[in-house]
């Protein structure tokens, strides 16, 4: 039996394995992110300073995408991976990777705004509202997907499902400070103040989605606003809980189920991007993006994150608790802000009349095949004599010669026949030169 939605998702991861660039991209990807993983966790046990060289590492790897996404869209990917053999792809490798370390560090030294840009408010924060993007308009897909109809169990399920979402959002935070790390407040409080700005900021959402439902409550677009409301409430619950429970670089077990979570969101995205640059490449349109672009720039937002999480913790080495939090509060403050976005948009879409001008077309059938009917007989009767036309010049010389015309009762006259036919005495000059003139002309034929 198939599933459609574990269909599109591994058709979507298809698509990174589908050529041999993609394929050396990939590579590249799961290795360096494997890397910085274990560098991450063995941290606290390294020498001080060590997190200069791994920001260093894992900040050279963005550039790197980036700079082979620019490549690739000019058509010049030759020059980055090899189509031959996978030693001539890792040379290149080597050589980009040291003209991306090269610029990393002049960017350091010389344009630290332009470094900012490319990697916190681009590649950090693109790939968050990506994935909120992402997250959102799939969650309205399975809701659009699901057909619940109008019963009295499927209102009651939606209706309590607003308070629903209260339990989870405040479940998490309470929870999680209370019975998993309540000294949190003591420890780091501006990540428990932070966490807490953040939770009721996903109330808020909710709040807000409470009164659309109430809105469109007589409509079937509720059922996928109610289903947005849950997934987002579950998604901030999870977010709470990675800022609350204090999960820092070093902590191997704490950090299982956020390794595991951000694998399965990295895996997730991957596959929506595979998804659009597929039926992109297939649409008839001026502005397509080849796969290979659409990889490399997708490699580029996800190692953007983890090197800015990494460079967090060199901003605040005295709160490493707070640093590895803030990828997790920024995600739940933004979150519900792009759900709230894609719902608007949803609802000013669904509340448009869909092609209901439908009638009119029906309508205008009849005349259109009256009047091509109408058509087909007048252009066929002008077509008939069109045919015997060949036959009209001959009558046509005739034209100028008015007077014979007159003379038709002498014609009747005489009975003769035409071999011992003689003209009158008194008009034999006249038939003579018009027998010389038009000799097709009398009763010779």
């Amino acid at each position: 039996m198939e599933i459609p939605m574990l269909s599109k998702f591994i058709e979507g991861l298809k698509l990174f394995f589908s050529t041999k660039s993609l394929r050396w991209l990939t590579l590249v990807f799961i290795v360096s992110a494997v890397i910085s993983t274990i560098i991450s966790l063995i941290q606290p046990w390294l020498p001080t300073g060590i997190e200069v060289v791994i920001f260093f590492f894992a900040g050279t790897l963005p550039l790197y995408f980036l700079l082979a996404s620019l490549v690739f869209l000019f058509g010049f990917q030759r020059f980055v991976i090899s189509e031959e053999d996978y030693m001539g792809s890792f040379v290149r490798f080597i050589v980009w990777y040291v003209i991306s370390a090269i610029l990393l560090l002049m960017m350091i030294i010389f344009a630290w705004p332009v470094f900012l840009f490319i990697f916190v408010i681009f590649g950090f924060l693109g790939w968050i509202v990506f994935q909120a993007f992402m997250a959102s308009r799939s969650s309205l897909g399975y809701a659009e997907s699901i057909d619940v109809g109008r019963g009295k169990v499927a209102t009651f399920l939606f209706s309590s499902s607003y308070i629903l979402n209260y339990i989870v959002i405040f479940g998490a935070f309470i929870g999680t400070w209370i019975f998993i790390n309540p000294g949190i407040i003591l420890v780091s409080p501006a990540t428990f103040v932070l966490a807490l700005v953040g939770t009721l900021f996903a109330a808020g959402f909710n709040f807000i989605n409470g009164f659309i439902m109430i809105k469109e409550r007589n409509k079937r677009s509720v059922d996928n606003i109610a289903l947005l409301g849950i997934f987002i409430s579950f998604y901030s619950a999870y977010f709470i809980y990675n800022v609350l429970s204090g999960a820092t670089f070093g902590s191997i077990i704490a950090n299982l189920p956020d390794i595991a979570v951000t694998v399965f969101f990295l895996l997730y995205a991957i596959s929506n991007v595979g998804l659009t640059v597929t039926s992109r490449s297939e649409m008839d349109t001026r502005w397509k993006v080849s796969k290979e672009v659409g990889g490399a720039f997708t490699f580029f937002l996800a190692s953007s994150y983890t090197a800015v999480i990494m460079l967090f913790h060199l901003f605040f080495p005295a709160d490493p608790i707070f640093a590895a939090g803030l990828g997790n509060i920024t995600k739940l403050l933004l979150f519900p802000a792009v759900a709230l976005i894609m719902e608007i948009i949803y609802i000013r879409r669904w509340r448009k009349p869909p092609a209901e001008e439908e009638p009119l077309p029906a309508d205008l059938e009849e005349p259109e095949v009256l009047e091509e009917e109408t058509l087909t007989e007048e252009v066929e009767e002008p077509m008939e004599p069109i045919e015997e036309e060949p036959e009209t010049p001959l009558e046509e010389p005739v034209s100028e010669p008015e007077e014979p015309a007159e003379e038709t009762p002498f014609e009747e006259s005489e009975p003769e026949p035409e071999d011992e036919w003689v003209p009158k005495e008194s008009e034999p000059e006249e038939l003579a030169s018009e027998e010389e003139e038009s000799p097709e002309y009398g009763l010779e034929e």
